[in-house]
């Protein structure tokens, strides 16, 4: 009978394990979709007059190359 009752208490505590996995796969999925429904875009500017960009537009402190923009006056 102890075995039995090993048993279900370990089954028990596998479907407990699996529940708890699909509760947090779940809320990531919830997360993604959010995420995803913000409508972000990304602009992208091709500078392709090759003229040089003022220094104030770039800031190599971010970890970003130095002949990256950053914005536009």
């Amino acid at each position: 009978m102890d075995a039995l009752r090993k048993r279900y208490a370990e089954t028990k505590h596998a479907d407990a394990a699996r529940n708890t996995l699909l509760d947090d796969l779940f809320q990531k999925v919830d997360d993604m979709q959010k995420t995803m429904d913000r409508n972000a875009f990304v602009l992208v500017l091709i500078d392709g007059d090759c003229m040089n960009v003022r220094a104030t537009l770039k800031q190599p402190k971010l970890g970003i190359p130095h002949s990256t923009p950053l914005g536009l006056h």
